[in-house]
C-alpha cells in the first residue's frame, strides 16, 4: 500500500509540474541543422547567429552558439547579449568540438527583456561581437510577420551610391512596419565587395532595429571569395522561427538563370524529412525555380518532384526584377519586383502574415499584387540611442489600404517633455538603468499622413557638423559630411558650390544614413571652390557654414555673413592641397 501511495503521488507531481517552464529539465531549441554549417572562417569567427542569421529564443530559452573552431583555440570564457546599456550573461551548459566547429549550448536568463541583441564573446582576452543576432521574444507563435523584399542592391561604391540612400529608406520602412523579421530574397547587394559588405554591416548595425533573415543570389556571390558567409550569414541553410521552418537554397553565382545541384537536392531532401512537421514551410531562393538551368550538374527536374511531393506552403523568389505569380504551380510560386526604383510593373515589397497551421496571407488589397514601393513613404531623421534626445516620424500612406505600424526606440531615461501626433496615454515605456524604452501602435490610414514626435526636451538649439571628409577622384570632389542634432534631427543639408563667389549653384546631395550625407562637385581647372553647407533640423533650427577653398594659393576663409567655423576642415583641406597643388596649407581662419 505505502509503495502505491507513493507512485501516485510521484506521478500526480508529475503532471502537476509539467506545464510549467524550470519544472523539467529544458531541452535546447533545434533552430538550425548544425551539420549543415561549413566550418569556414567568418569576419568574426561566429558561424551561428548571425547578423543576417538571427537566433529567434525566448526569455530562458536554450540554444546552440556555433563558432569556427580554429579562431577560438583557447575555448570561450563568457558569452554575453548586450543591447544598449543592457548587458546579460548566458549561461553556458556546455561546449563540444565538432569538424572544426566548436558548439556552445547556452541558456538565455529568464528575465531578458524582449529585444534584439548583440551577441558577444570572450575568448583568452579577445572579445568579438555579432550585431543584431540574437531576438528574444516572449512568443514567437501566430500571428508572425515577415517584411519581404528582394533584389535591394545596396551599394557605396560612387558610381551606384544612390542605392544605399535607397536602402535607407527601406530600413526606415521595416523599422515602422516592425515585422517579426526582415527576409530578403538575394542581390542584396549591388556588387560583391569587401567595401560593399562592411559598409552594410554598418548600417544594419546602427539603424535596423528589427531581425534579418537573408538569402544570397547572384550578385552577393564573389568570384573568388565567399564574401556573404563570411560577413553577414549562411547559404543553404534553414531556420526555425516559432512555427516557421524556413528553407533557404543559393542558386548559384550564375546571372540568368542560376542552378540547383544533387548535394543540394539531397540536403534538401533530408531537411524536408528532418523538419517535415513543422506547421508552416516556405521555401525560398534567388532565381525562379522555373527558369533555372537543366543539365547534368542541374538537377531542376528533381527539385519538382520534391516540390509536388512536400507540403512546402509557398515558395518566394526574386531575380527577376518583375512580378511573376505562378498559381497553377504547387506550391504557389511568388516573384516580386526589386525594392528600388525600375521595378515592374512596379518597385515593390511584400507584407507576409502567417496566421495558423499552412495559413499564410501574402495579398495586398485581396489581389496578388505585391505593396507598392513608393506608396508608403516613412522617414526618420533622428536615430534612436542614449545619446539622442528626442524622435521624429513621418509616415506617407499612398497605398490602396491602411498601414499598422508600431514605434519602437529606446532614448535616455528622462520624462518625454513633448508628445504630438499620438496619444501620450498610448505610449508603453519601459525603464532600465540609463535608457527608456518607448512602444506605441500607429495606424495611417490610406490616403493619410502622420507626423509623430516625442522630445525629451525642447528642441532650440541647431544641428551642427561633425566631419567633413573630402577627397579627390579625378575630376571630381567627393564630399561626406556627418552631421547631428540632438533632439528632433537633421531634416537636410543643403550645398553649394562656386568656383567665383558670385555664381552659386546646388549640389545634388544624397542622404547615406540618418547623420551622413553625400555629394560630389566638379574640380576646377585652377584657382578654388568655395562652398556653403546650410543645415536644417525638423523644428526648423538651421545654421550656415561658409568655406573658401582657395585649392591653389592655400588659403581658406569664411565668406562674410558665415556661420561658425568647421574644425575639422583643416585636416581635409590640406590634404587636398597636398594632392592638387603640392603647396601646404597657409592660413585657416
Amino acid at each position: 500500500m505505502g509503495r502505491q501511495v507513493i507512485v501516485y503521488v510521484s506521478l500526480l507531481l508529475l503532471i502537476v509540474l509539467m506545464p510549467y517552464p524550470g519544472a523539467l529539465s529544458k531541452q535546447t531549441i533545434d533552430l538550425i541543422d548544425i551539420n549543415w554549417i561549413r566550418p569556414v572562417e567568418t569576419v568574426n569567427g561566429v558561424l551561428f547567429p548571425r547578423l543576417g542569421l538571427p537566433a529567434f529564443v525566448n526569455p530562458g530559452s536554450i540554444f546552440n552558439v556555433v563558432l569556427y573552431a580554429p579562431d577560438f583555440k583557447a575555448g570561450v570564457d563568457k558569452i554575453y547579449i548586450t543591447y544598449m546599456s543592457l548587458k546579460l550573461e548566458l549561461s553556458i551548459l556546455g561546449q563540444s568540438i565538432v569538424n572544426n566547429k566548436l558548439v556552445l549550448n547556452v541558456s538565455v536568463p529568464i528575465d531578458a527583456p524582449q529585444l534584439l541583441y548583440d551577441l558577444v564573446i570572450v575568448s583568452g582576452g579577445n572579445t568579438v561581437s555579432e550585431p543584431n543576432s540574437v531576438a528574444i521574444k516572449s512568443s514567437w507563435n501566430y500571428p508572425l510577420k515577415i517584411l519581404w523584399y528582394t533584389d535591394t542592391h545596396y551599394d557605396n561604391r560612387r558610381s551606384a551610391i544612390r542605392q544605399r540612400d535607397n536602402f535607407l529608406r527601406l530600413i526606415w520602412r521595416a523599422n515602422f512596419i516592425h515585422p517579426d523579421f526582415v527576409f530578403i530574397t538575394g542581390d542584396v547587394l549591388n556588387t560583391a565587395t569587401e567595401r560593399n559588405y562592411e559598409s552594410f554591416r554598418r548600417d544594419i548595425d546602427e539603424m535596423l532595429r528589427v531581425p534579418l533573415v537573408l538569402l544570397p543570389g547572384n550578385h552577393d556571390h564573389h568570384y573568388k571569395r565567399d564574401l556573404f558567409t563570411f560577413y553577414v550569414g549562411l547559404s543553404n541553410i534553414s531556420l526555425n522561427i516559432g512555427p516557421l521552418h524556413l528553407i533557404m537554397v543559393d542558386t548559384g553565382p550564375n546571372g540568368m538563370n542560376g542552378w540547383i545541384k544533387n548535394d543540394q537536392l539531397q540536403w534538401l531532401t533530408n531537411d524536408l524529412k528532418k523538419y517535415g512537421d513543422f506547421e508552416v514551410k516556405i521555401i525560398a531562393s534567388h532565381h525562379p525555380f522555373s527558369l533555372l538551368e537543366e543539365s547534368p550538374e542541374s538537377n531542376k527536374s528533381g527539385l519538382e518532384k520534391i516540390l509536388s511531393s512536400s507540403d512546402i506552403d509557398l515558395v518566394l523568389h526574386g531575380h527577376m526584377h518583375y512580378l511573376m505569380v505562378e498559381l497553377n504551380k504547387t506550391p504557389i510560386r511568388i516573384t516580386d519586383p526589386n525594392a528600388y526604383e525600375g521595378g515592374q510593373p512596379y518597385s515593390a515589397f511584400r507584407i507576409l502574415t502567417i496566421t495558423g497551421p499552412h495559413q499564410i496571407e501574402w495579398r495586398y488589397n485581396g489581389k496578388v499584387d505585391p505593396y507598392p514601393l513608393f506608396k508608403l513613404n516613412v522617414e526618420e531623421y533622428q536615430l534612436p540611442s542614449i545619446n539622442s534626445y528626442g524622435y521624429y516620424l513621418k509616415v506617407e500612406n499612398d497605398m490602396e489600404i491602411g498601414v499598422d505600424g508600431l514605434i519602437d526606440i529606446s532614448l535616455p531615461k528622462k520624462d518625454i517633455k513633448y508628445v504630438e501626433g499620438i496619444d501620450k496615454n498610448k505610449l508603453n515605456i519601459t525603464k532600465y538603468n540609463d535608457f527608456i524604452r518607448i512602444q506605441a501602435p500607429v495606424h495611417v490610414e490610406s490616403g493619410a499622413e502622420k507626423e509623430i514626435k516625442l522630445y525629451l526636451e525642447e528642441d532650440k538649439e541647431p544641428p551642427q557638423i561633425n566631419y567633413l571628409d573630402i577627397n579627390e577622384y579625378g575630376k571630381f570632389l567627393l564630399i561626406n559630411i556627418s552631421v547631428s542634432d540632438r533632439v528632433s534631427g537633421v531634416l537636410n543639408v543643403d550645398i553649394k558650390y562656386s568656383y567665383d563667389n558670385v555664381t552659386w549653384d546646388e549640389a545634388n546631395v544624397l542622404r547615406l544614413s540618418y547623420n551622413v550625407f553625400y555629394t560630389e562637385v566638379r574640380k576646377p581647372d585652377e584657382g578654388g571652390v568655395a562652398l556653403i553647407f546650410k543645415l536644417y533640423d525638423v523644428e526648423g533650427n538651421s545654421v550656415t557654414k561658409y568655406k573658401n577653398m582657395s585649392l591653389v594659393l592655400g588659403a581658406s576663409t569664411p565668406l562674410s555673413g558665415g556661420g561658425e567655423e568647421i574644425q575639422p576642415f583643416l585636416t581635409y583641406i590640406a590634404a587636398i592641397i597636398i594632392i592638387l597643388s603640392g603647396v601646404s596649407l597657409l592660413y585657416l581662419s
